[in-house]
């Protein structure tokens, strides 16, 4: 079971990587924002960044080493700074001309910042005290980054159902919005797990194995979202699309 769910994590790391990457490269030469802001976020969020945490993680948290601390240290700060990234796809994308929309992006970017300084003034090099404030608003600027690309995702599925009745969406967009709509939840269930594990973790001093299979499943679900969505193979194409017609 432990080797599956390493695999499991693997395989998300690798898939983020690669579709990042990829996508960076799109926007570098076609000089687009949004598929910069989602490729580097892709590779902070789940490529090098998650890889970064992971090994540290294996180590073991009560483990504190120059080359432990320094992993956790990049890792959060990727991690992070895929949020935010992740705040300037949705708003590019979705709402590029609302007030409201920047005003809320810019709240959880101060946020966030202002949360990884604070752990990290206080030694928080892990991102374990689960009773400190900068903690807790380290995980509401990631989960509201999450949660409004999930939001914004499966508002515009809805739309492009509408208009599927009609015969006005393209089924590839609609399927792409629900692969995205797909990925957003893997992600705030992985970020929900990993949370929980690590609030247990600190209070019991316990891994429960529960919590690291609903984290590698979710790692699953969002490496298969990631994949069909921006990489899709020809067998899938030719069977999803005509499903959406």
């Amino acid at each position: 079971m432990e080797a599956l769910g390493a695999l499991c994590h693997l395989l998300y790391v690798i898939v983020s990587a690669i579709v990042g990457a990829r996508l960076l490269v799109r926007g570098w030469r076609a000089q687009a924002m949004p598929e910069r802001w989602l490729g580097f976020a892709l590779l902070g969020i789940g490529g090098v960044g998650y890889l970064a945490m992971l090994i540290p993680a294996a180590i073991g948290p009560e483990v504190e080493t120059p080359l432990t601390i320094s992993l956790s240290i990049a890792g959060q700060l990727l991690v992070d700074a895929g949020m935010l990234s992740l705040l300037g796809f949705t708003l590019s994308v979705f709402r590029p001309e609302s007030r409201v929309a920047r005003g809320v992006a810019a709240v959880l970017a101060a946020i966030t910042i202002a949360a990884v300084a604070g752990m990290f003034a206080a030694g928080d090099w892990w991102g374990k005290e689960v009773r400190s404030v900068a903690y807790w608003a380290e995980i509401l600027g990631a989960q509201g980054a999450l949660a409004w690309a999930t939001g914004e995702a499966w508002l515009y599925l809805r739309q492009l159902g509408r208009r599927a009745v009609l015969g006005l969406a393209e089924p590839e967009i609609a399927n792409r919005a629900l692969l995205w709509t797909g990925f957003g939840v893997a992600q705030l269930g992985l970020m929900v797990a990993v949370t929980l594990a690590t609030c247990l973790y600190a209070a019991t001093g316990r891994i429960f194995v529960t919590l690291d299979i609903v984290m590698a499943g979710c790692g699953l679900a969002s490496s298969l979202c990631l994949w069909l969505a921006f990489w899709p193979p020809a067998f899938y194409r030719s069977w999803a699309v005509p499903l959406r017609r």
